[in-house]
């Protein structure tokens, strides 16, 4: 199936990716999706944006090319404590915050070190979604750290970068990951991780992994739209985009 929704997207302000915010609106448009967002990197990651930028996110229009944007980040995690390279008061005023695991911003600890870091961060209560927790680079306690994103309502990524052309090694995890989220009940969502706009809306690899898993539709978000909105909406964000929807 086609996903209506892909909100892992990265622009030119992530010094590393290729495409603007406005080209990633037209193209996204143009394969009928209706909502995506830009979640550029942190300031940690090398090349990325400083506070500023994710604090003039706000002037970002709700709907650019005639489709839903949600102004969002994808934090980094520096260390096993639940610290991100984003200030909370800035975090708090985004739409989407993504949290992840980059060895280019901290060293790889071991299964219970990397396992307490991902808990921590859930605990924050403004994290909303754990990106590619596949990565053999920081291997977890699969179990429980799906336990732990049920008990805290963080939806859980497959990201379909990972099982491509990235963090070669990720699909046994991304597999078990969406075993245990299946049998727990927990919420998956299915991204891009797009660096250019071309590859926006593509996720058949995540697609045909979750179908392996058996994850029912109504575990994933980006099923549809007013899901994740509805989702967001809940937890105290988007309050104007879901109005106006």
């Amino acid at each position: 199936m086609r996903y209506p929704v892909d909100v892992h997207i990265h622009t030119i302000a992530s010094g590393h990716a290729f495409s603007t915010l406005q080209e990633n609106a037209r193209h996204a448009a143009s394969i009928g999706l209706k909502l995506i967002a830009c979640t550029d990197h942190a300031m940690a990651m090398p090349g990325g944006p400083g506070w500023i930028y994710f604090s003039a996110l706000r002037m970002v229009p709700r709907l650019i090319e005639g489709i839903e944007v949600l102004r969002g980040v994808e934090a980094n995690i520096l260390d096993f404590a639940g610290q991100l390279d984003i200030e909370t008061r800035f975090a708090r005023r985004l739409d989407l915050v993504i949290a992840s695991y980059h060895d280019v911003c901290v060293a790889p600890g071991d299964i219970a070190q990397n396992t307490r870091g991902l808990a921590a961060v859930m605990e924050l209560g403004f994290v909303d979604i754990i990106g590619h927790p596949g990565n053999p680079m920081f291997p977890i306690d699969i179990p429980a750290f799906v336990k732990k994103a049920r008990e805290t309502d963080t939806l859980i990524e497959i990201n379909n970068s990972s099982l491509g052309r990235s963090r070669k090694g990720s699909e046994g995890n991304c597999l078990a990951i969406a075993r245990e989220a299946r049998r727990l009940g927990a919420k998956l969502i299915l991204n891009s991780d797009a660096h250019i706009c071309t590859d926006i809306g593509e996720l058949d690899q995540a697609q045909a992994l979750v179908d392996a898993a058996g994850v029912p539709a109504e575990q994933i978000m980006n099923t549809d739209p007013d899901k994740l909105k509805a989702y967001l909406y809940g937890k105290g964000k988007i309050q104007d985009l879901y109005d106006h929807a």
